[in-house]
C-alpha cells in the first residue's frame, strides 16, 4: 500500500497546487477541455520531476 501512496503523492500535490491557484484567481475549469489540460499539465510536471531525479541520480553515480 505504501508503494501506491508514493506513486500518487506527487500527482496529488501538483493537482492540489493547480486547483488552489485557480481558486485564488476565482476561476474553475469551464469545460472538459480545460479539465483535460489541467490533468495533462499535472502529469507532464510530474514526469519532468521524475526525469530530473533520474538525471541527478545518474550524474551522481558517474
Amino acid at each position: 500500500m505504501d508503494q501506491l501512496h508514493a506513486f500518487w503523492d506527487p500527482y496529488l500535490h501538483r493537482l492540489w497546487a493547480r486547483l488552489h491557484g485557480l481558486d485564488v484567481l476565482g476561476r474553475s475549469p469551464a469545460d472538459t477541455d480545460e479539465i483535460w489540460d489541467l490533468l495533462s499539465g499535472v502529469a507532464r510536471s510530474v514526469m519532468y520531476d521524475h526525469r530530473q531525479l533520474i538525471r541527478d541520480a545518474l550524474e551522481a553515480a558517474a
